[in-house]
């Protein structure tokens, strides 16, 4: 099914963005862009809380979760007083055949990684769910920073870490992780959601504006039109 919308905010992976548009543009050639899957252990524990930062990453090649995250640190009201939750990450190339490993798998992992690491016990752990993601974060190798660099609307300098696309689309915004290529953090993912929709505001008004001039134009024309009509009668 085809539609033709009047403006676009797309949080989905530009790979799919392009795959998905019809006609002749620029985003034709990034279909071909890459992206890190991730998979979720979310485990929520019988503990006030375990962490004292939001997000601790863990270098240690022999445990499979790169990083971990307790919300409850965020905010004291993400889970009830005697409780907490904990998110272990892991992030997998495409063709990566450890993501085809069953829940069950993922759960036993996380069963020993909170023993060793914080001596949770089984009957501590109130429930733990798994969840995958495909395309969730933008994957920087050569062949994906040479290819998003034919798009951007400045080439990149040292050290820069923020980059912006020229698409040549007008109604068509980005934001999100996914949708901007970019690794954001949850607040600046959020920030950039609303970036995104004070420009389909800026978009809305500037068509508004160029219809009213379009019909203030066509009715005096039309008063000359008819004024012409008079005199020649």
């Amino acid at each position: 099914r085809e539609i033709r919308p009047d403006y676009v905010i797309s949080t989905i992976p530009l790979n799919r963005l392009a795959a998905m548009m019809v006609g002749s543009h620029r985003l034709h050639g990034l279909e071909g862009l890459g992206y890190l899957n991730v998979l979720f252990v979310f485990a929520r524990i019988a503990r006030p809380t375990l962490l004292k930062t939001e997000w601790t990453w863990i270098p240690d090649p022999a445990i499979p979760f790169y990083r971990m995250s307790e919300m409850k640190v965020l905010n004291p009201h993400h889970a009830p007083p005697n409780a907490t939750g904990l998110c272990l990450e892991v992030s997998f190339l495409p063709n990566d055949r450890r993501a085809d490993a069953p829940d069950g798998f993922w759960k036993k992992q996380a069963e020993t990684f909170l023993s060793r690491t914080f001596g949770i016990r089984t009957a501590e752990i109130i429930g733990i769910t798994v969840e995958r993601r495909a395309d969730a974060y933008p994957n920087f190798n050569k062949k994906n920073t040479r290819l998003i660099a034919r798009y951007l609307s400045r080439p990149y300098k040292p050290r820069q870490i923020r980059h912006a696309f020229d698409l040549g689309i007008d109604n068509l915004a980005l934001a999100g992780r996914p949708g901007t290529f970019l690794y954001l953090l949850t607040p600046e993912a959020i920030k950039s959601g609303r970036s995104a929709a004070r420009q389909a505001e800026k978009y809305a008004g500037e068509i508004g504006n160029r219809s009213r001039a379009d019909a203030d134009l066509s009715h005096q024309l039309g008063r000359q039109s008819r004024a012409g009509s008079l005199l020649r009668g």
